[in-house]
């Protein structure tokens, strides 16, 4: 299917060499915390290395030892799958990954070719295409815009050729027509800081910036008749150094996880997990440091301990799971 309206090739195009320049020693410090906004996804307890083996190489074509994709087993197992629903054409996973690559050199044209093989392959899907809007000029002819999926109940994933500047890891959350206002206002609240690109269909922050890469966070307006739709196995958790001033300016109930952690939704349904850092320099996580870093020849065997072993350096990150198990990399 094609869907024209979920973001134009103008929204990617004048994003993709957008990165913050921090005008102060705070937003130098904020920029600099490479877990300032992490991704969690649920699984059952088989799916977990299966899932990390299908998202590896992705993490690998950007930087292999960025650990902000982490995959929690799920304990609740009287959760509904998504799979188990029939949806409605009109709607659309609510979360997305992009990934922006350098296309100079043959390397840049292997490392593009790569990535679109990649999607080719099972247990991979194609989702959906977008379409530049009538009387718009694609001025990238020969870079798709395809989206592609492996379940209904996890991100859309997409790679796309960065023309210049550094490469980007986009983290994208679709919104509806209706709460576009107010979910700009909500994640303006949650980063800290004004968007640096902001249109009237597409908001684009900066949260964190490294030598050859940023990790970015937008989000895209969708056009009337098309929702989004929440993914129950994708939490996403920012760093925050208090929430006693913005938890009155949410929409939702805003409940504690632990002493640190607090978990709410947004206006269009999704879940979001708070980290209270209780100050503006990025805190020391040791369990990110120590947590478990696999080697693919392991995988296998680790996947049929897994159930059963408890790993020390696993850390509990949502209300859902009790053991968390970091990629090795850049991974959804």
């Amino acid at each position: 299917s094609s869907i024209s309206s979920i973001g134009s090739l103008r929204s990617e195009a004048e994003g993709e060499n957008i990165s913050l320049s921090g005008n102060s020693d705070i937003d130098s410090i904020m920029l600099s915390d490479p877990y300032r906004l992490t991704v969690h996804f649920l699984a059952d307890s088989h799916e977990v290395y299966p899932m990390m083996d299908m998202y590896q190489p992705v993490i690998d074509w950007v930087d292999p030892d960025l650990h902000i994709f982490k995959v929690s087993e799920r304990i609740n197992i009287s959760e509904q799958r998504a799979d188990d629903f029939t949806y409605s054409e009109s709607s659309i996973p609510s979360t997305a990954v992009m990934i922006f690559l350098h296309e100079e050199g043959m390397l840049g044209c292997e490392r593009i070719q790569t990535a679109k093989i990649h999607f080719e392959k099972s247990p991979w899907k194609f989702h959906h295409s977008e379409q530049v809007s009538r009387g718009r000029v694609n001025p990238y002819p020969y870079n798709s815009q395809d989206f592609f999926y492996t379940s209904e109940d996890l991100p859309l994933w997409a790679v796309r050729q960065v023309h210049y500047g550094k490469e980007h890891i986009r983290l994208v959350i679709f919104a509806g027509e209706e709460n576009w206002d107010d979910m700009v206002h909500f994640y303006k609240l949650i980063i800290g800081t004004d968007p640096e690109l902001l249109r009237e269909d597409f908001c684009l922050f900066t949260v964190h910036t490294h030598t050859h890469y940023d990790i970015q966070f937008a989000l895209k307006r969708l056009q009337r008749g098309i929702k989004p739709r929440p993914l129950e196995c994708v939490k996403l958790q920012f760093r925050v150094t208090d929430v006693g001033h913005i938890v009155p300016l949410f929409p939702n109930v805003c409940k504690p996880l632990s002493d640190t952690r607090w978990e709410t939704k947004d206006h269009d349904g999704n879940t979001i997990v708070l980290e209270v850092t209780g100050c503006l320099l990025p805190s020391a996580n040791k369990s990110l440091e120590n947590s478990v870093t696999r080697k693919r020849s392991d995988r296998s065997d680790a996947s049929d301990r897994s159930r059963g072993s408890s790993r020390a350096s696993s850390e509990t990150t949502s209300s859902h799971s009790g053991k968390t198990i970091e990629m090795s990399g850049f991974y959804v």
